[in-house]
């Protein structure tokens, strides 16, 4: 994230005000109200989680973010999630922000329509789990015209 340049410390960061969402869609059973929250991604990674906001369908999270940003980032995201206590949580939508198009924002209160979200197009990382072998034993002998140590 940050970078040194002839003994300064450079880095770019961003302050995110997440104020409200307004008219989400009810939710399809009974009770029609949601129990949302918002996540802010740099790409594809969560940096910053709102709290839960309970029973509305305009959640007002009032919440202040500040983070160092990776000069190579191509995407501020914002992700609406339904909270499901017994189910994985539900994207309502999102909003994109392309890297070069923040400087647009500054000092400015925005409202920003969401996006629909296909859960199958969205990028999702899992980790798998990878068979590694170690050796037990390793010889390194060094030559005094090679050198790089050679590993057997």
């Amino acid at each position: 994230m940050a970078v040194e340049e002839e003994g300064l410390r450079v880095f770019q960061s961003v302050k995110i005000k997440i104020g409200e969402a307004k008219n989400l869609p009810t939710y399809p059973g009974p009770n029609k109200m949601r129990d949302c929250y918002c996540t802010v991604n740099l790409d594809q990674e969560e940096v910053f989680r709102t709290k839960i906001v309970e029973k509305s369908l305009c959640p007002f999270y009032g919440e202040d973010f500040y983070c160092e940003i990776p000069r190579s980032f191509r995407h501020l995201s914002f992700y609406i999630f339904d909270r499901d206590v017994f189910r994985r949580d539900s994207i309502i939508g999102k909003v994109a922000i392309r890297k070069e198009d923040l400087q647009k924002y500054h000092n400015r209160d925005t409202w920003f329509q969401l996006q629909h979200v296909d859960a199958d197009s969205e990028v999702q990382a899992s980790q798998s789990p990878r068979n590694r072998k170690e050796c037990e034993e390793k010889e390194t002998r060094e030559f005094s015209e090679d050198p790089f140590p050679f590993t057997s």
